[in-house]
């Protein structure tokens, strides 16, 4: 309980943070979450992809769609980098 109090904390402050920012400088703002996105994308997917791989079950369809989500992940993240 004490934990899940925590994250709720961690993120109302980082909410707050973030929309002090966008305030600012938006265009920074805007970069900033898709670099976010974008790593979570790429990473999650590709993890995700992975497993669906290493499942006898699975149809080899799914582990590719993982795949194309953590390019778009990929290409989020080279154009956030850009300026």
């Amino acid at each position: 309980m004490l934990q899940l109090l925590g994250v709720i904390l961690f993120l109302l402050g980082a909410g707050d943070w973030l929309l002090g920012k966008m305030s600012k400088r938006p265009d920074e703002s805007f970069r900033a979450v898709s670099l976010g996105c974008g790593l979570f994308l790429a990473v999650g997917m590709t993890i995700g992809g992975i497993y669906m791989l290493g499942l006898r079950e699975s149809d080899f369809g799914d582990a590719v769609m993982y795949f194309i989500w953590a390019g778009l992940g990929v290409v989020l993240i080279v154009k956030a980098a850009k300026k």
